[in-house]
């Protein structure tokens, strides 16, 4: 075996566990298993899923609330999204709605903050 096919195998093995991990709610092991995938993509230079790879891990530091994270990984996929040009529109699109979505639930955490430093100040009162 090349080491192109042994990498390939590797990467068939971490979308798997990636799966499992991500669905049975493991998300530290997720993260972890993504950023081994994207390392193991990346010297493979498969260009499409590392795309991919960024919205996955953008999505499951969502789903951990980091929103920090999520929206760093965010545009790391916009913007391999972008590099492909005209391929997946589609991908695209979900892309920038990731960030635009992430944009408004910052604004509704912020409003809720506010609320609630509003709420305690007439309690103090």
């Amino acid at each position: 075996m090349t080491v192109s096919e042994d990498r390939r195998k590797e990467i068939r093995k971490l979308q798997g566990k990636l799966v499992e991990t991500t669905r049975g709610g493991r998300f530290e092991a997720a993260v972890e298993t993504a950023k081994e995938l994207i390392e193991t993509t990346n010297q493979e230079g498969v260009t499409p899923i590392m795309a991919e790879m960024h919205d996955i891990l953008a999505a499951i530091y969502l789903d951990m609330k980091d929103w920090s994270n999520a929206r760093r990984y965010g545009r790391l996929a916009l913007e391999s999204w972008e590099k492909l040009d005209s391929i997946d529109h589609y991908q695209l699109e979900v892309a920038h709605w990731f960030l635009r979505y992430l944009d408004r639930q910052k604004l509704k955490l912020q409003r809720n903050d506010d609320d609630a430093d509003d709420d305690e100040e007439e309690e103090d009162d």
